[in-house]
């Protein structure tokens, strides 16, 4: 039998400290750089303002058959984590914009600041949002990485090529040569199926 997958994940602090969540008490769970790690009934929140002169990371991962709870960023940005992902982010957001790291898949409702920009790196790509919904898809085993719009607006660069994307649209960069394919009508519902536990079956031949 396949056993379920379990909403689990494992936040890394800056010194090394692995917390491991299913076994966290609900409450404070450190504390770095000025700003309050915690576990709010099953989200991850950090709290505060940037303390020191120099950012401080953390990282959060999931393995396989795992999903994150909820990770609220010190700006208010929310995201999850698809199953074999992570995400590296500074506890306190420092200067002119908001950048953060991922491998694998992750879903962002980015928290809106005109003044300071959301960058999403993922290995060649570049996700740069200032508010807004959406889906990024980078496994290293996947022939491309797929950035997918719900809501707002994003743009995408890579290989010194960048595109704009309008909501229900998806843009990929090819593994192989960087190259940024648009898809003007894309399945949406099919690129967050994860985030709600569904496997999406439209036209997959079962026999």
């Amino acid at each position: 039998d396949v056993p379920p997958g379990a909403v689990k994940a494992m936040p890394i602090l800056a010194n090394g400290q692995k917390i491991v969540l299913d076994s966290a008490q609900t409450g404070e769970l450190a504390t770095q750089e000025g700003a309050v790690v915690s576990n709010r009934d099953g989200t991850i929140v950090y709290d505060g303002i940037a303390a020191g002169s120099q950012p401080v990371y953390n990282t959060l991962t999931t393995g396989r058959a795992e999903q994150s709870p909820p990770l609220t960023l010190a700006d208010g940005t929310k995201v999850w984590l698809n199953a074999a992902s992570s995400i590296r982010f500074p506890v306190t957001f420092h200067g002119s914009s908001r950048q953060v790291d991922i491998t694998g898949e992750a879903y962002f409702e980015v928290s809106k600041d005109s003044e300071r920009p959301f960058i999403v790196k993922t290995g060649a790509s570049v996700i740069k949002v200032l508010g807004t919904h959406f889906n990024v898809m980078a496994y290293d085993n996947e022939p491309y990485t797929a950035a997918t719009l719900l809501e707002g607006a994003i743009s995408i660069s890579s290989n010194g090529e960048m595109m704009k994307l309008s909501p229900g649209q998806q843009a990929r960069v090819d593994h192989t040569d960087a190259r940024i394919t648009l898809i003007k009508e894309a399945d949406t519902d099919d690129a967050v199926a994860w985030l709600h536990g569904q496997f999406p079956m439209a036209k997959t031949d079962i026999t």
